[in-house]
């Protein structure tokens, strides 16, 4: 059990703790506690901890307005998007690939899986907006820890929202996939099924008066991204199971508190929020502000 303290979390912090290999191996011996697998979680913790800060700093700036948070849903290449030049924009995934359609004001991107990241590592490198990085899986599947780091000033890691599964006598960490809503994305973000959840809840934080969403298809009979020949669901993915429930929620959440929540993807089986053109949702003023 020390060692695997040790190792997992380093000497340093057993020592800080107090902890030393009789004690912890007593611990294991008499509460017969299973041991724990962690993978690369306590690194991506500690880059949690190293650039939350820089989450922090986007509280509230944009107070009072319009957030538009960009999907990759294949819809998105039937719309006109010159009415989001000056916009506000929390984009998803390969969302930044959609910056010669517009100019926004400002632009964060928001991308959860490391798969994801893996795939679009070399691009991820070049940007130079915010991004914001979250991470599912702690294993061998997981992003090398040393790609992400610190030193990329733009960058910041985020959490999920963690709970415990015990495998063969071991526990491991999982995202918790049920819906929920994360008022303070530096501590952790309930993912649901899709990125775009963590994005109207960065939209939420960063003080959203209105947050519109595009390319939120969950309906990929016609393709599954707007880039063609990318393939991002899986066979089982259902939208009235794994997207309706975390849509409702939100929405709830966001009406108590008087955030406007609006779906102005022209298509698709989101029917959980109010539809509505992307223009008109843009041109009208935004709650707080017509109060």
């Amino acid at each position: 059990m020390y060692q695997d303290f040790a190792e997992n979390w380093g000497p340093s912090l057993a020592r800080r703790f107090g902890l030393e290999q009789p004690i912890v191996d007593q611990w294991h011996d008499d509460l017969q506690l299973p041991k724990s697998e962690l993978g690369h979680l306590p690194d991506w913790v500690e880059l949690n901890r190293a650039t939350r800060s820089r989450i922090a700093r986007c509280k509230e700036q944009w107070s009072g307005e319009t957030v538009v948070c960009v999907g990759n849903g294949p819809s998105i290449n039937q719309m006109d998007l010159s009415c989001l030049d000056g916009a506000l924009i929390v984009g998803t995934n390969r969302a930044y690939q959609l910056l010669d359609r517009f100019t926004p004001r400002e632009f964060h991107l928001v991308v959860q899986d490391n798969q994801r990241v893996a795939e679009l590592g070399q691009d991820l490198r070049q940007l130079k907006c915010p991004l914001h990085l979250g991470n599912i899986y702690y294993d061998q599947r997981g992003v090398p820890p040393e790609w992400v780091t610190p030193k990329m000033r733009n960058l910041s890691v985020y959490m999920p929202r963690l709970r415990w599964q015990l495998e063969e006598d071991q526990l491991e960490p999982i995202p918790d996939f049920e819906p929920g809503f994360s008022s303070d994305p530096t501590q952790f973000v309930y993912y649901g099924f899709s990125v775009i959840f963590s994005a109207i809840q960065f939209a939420a934080y960063f003080g959203a008066a209105r947050i519109v969403c595009i390319g939120i298809d969950m309906d990929y009979d016609s393709g599954t991204n707007f880039v063609p020949g990318v393939n991002v669901t899986w066979d089982g993915f259902s939208y009235e199971y794994h997207a309706k429930p975390m849509f409702e929620l939100i929405d709830q959440k966001l009406r108590k508190s008087g955030i406007e929540f609006i779906n102005a993807t022209p298509r698709g089986k989101v029917d959980a929020i109010d539809r509505m053109p992307l223009a008109e949702a843009l041109s009208r003023k935004t709650p707080r502000l017509a109060a």
